[in-house]
């Protein structure tokens, strides 16, 4: 990822090819594909098309942030996907996407590991957890 931000973070091209980015990387596309989705899920990226993408920068974080924030608290209506709910709109995108609106939810500010694993893997509702669970002895 460091490498990907690397190379790309202060880029000027009008489209990043991810099949020119993992050949520049030495690694496999589908790392690449992993890197991007996160990058496009808080709107760092954004798809051009079929394995082209535009570098949108940082600038975009923050209030790709408040709106995630503002999606878990109920203020505003989630954004609809433009590829419909399919499989892959269910996977490391979307999964990144509720894994950030989890820290939004939780009055502590913290998610366990657990808690990330059943609500994003089970779909199991972990909105206001307190924090971790306690153990019993």
């Amino acid at each position: 990822c460091d490498r990907f931000l690397q190379l790309y973070s202060g880029s000027k091209e009008e489209s990043i090819s991810l099949d020119d980015a993992a050949q520049q990387l030495g690694v496999e596309r589908r790392r690449v594909y992993d890197i991007v989705n996160i990058l496009e899920s808080v709107e760092v990226m954004s798809r051009l098309g079929k394995n082209q993408y535009k570098w949108n920068g940082f600038d975009m974080l923050k209030s790709a942030l408040q709106r995630l924030q503002n999606e878990a608290q109920g203020k505003e209506k989630a954004r609809e996907s433009r590829r419909g709910e399919t499989r892959k709109e269910k996977s490391l995108g979307l999964l990144s996407r509720r894994f950030v609106q989890m820290f939004f939810k939780s009055e502590s500010r913290i998610v366990t590991l657990d808690q990330a694993g059943n609500s994003l893997v089970d779909n199991k509702p972990t909105a206001n957890a307190k924090g971790p669970p306690k153990k019993n002895m």
